[in-house]
């Protein structure tokens, strides 16, 4: 576990080489916080010479945003208003509705206060248009 003071990102290094960052707010973030690490892995000779820092080679494969859809979501209604396959709800084990989209793809865990967190999409646009697609669906069913 490598901590970044500024921007406050922590990154998680594996065996294999890979690294994940966790807790970035952007992608500038991320590539600021991999260029930290990359700079005190050579300092420290755990890299050779010649291995150049290169932004292109990170990927963002989970990206996860929190969203409000402000106001008060009754999740009992919710549950019985959209598609059975694509939805859990079990208060007793989780307090948040699990619904699954398919375009994009991604998961909200909406929760009765209208907080969401919303994952498994890989870029901005796409959560943002998972925050849409479901606002939308949110306001028809609720309205």
């Amino acid at each position: 576990v490598y901590r970044v003071e500024e921007p406050k990102v922590c990154l998680l290094l594996f065996r294999s080489g890979k690294a994940v960052a966790t807790g970035a707010k952007s992608e500038a973030q991320v590539e600021a916080a991999f260029r930290q690490l990359h700079g005190v892995l050579k300092d420290n000779e755990f890299l050779e010479e010649d291995n150049d820092f290169k932004p292109e080679d990170i990927e963002i494969s989970n990206l996860v945003i929190t969203h409000d859809y402000e106001r008060p979501v009754d999740l009992n209604r919710l549950i019985i208003s959209l598609p059975f396959d694509k939805c859990e709800y079990e208060p007793e084990q989780f307090p948040g509705l699990i619904y699954r989209l398919d375009n994009p793809r991604a998961v909200c865990l909406i929760f009765s206060s209208g907080k969401c967190v919303i994952t498994g999409t890989r870029s901005v646009a796409e959560s943002n248009a998972a925050a849409d697609l479901m606002d939308a669906e949110l306001t028809e069913i609720l309205s």
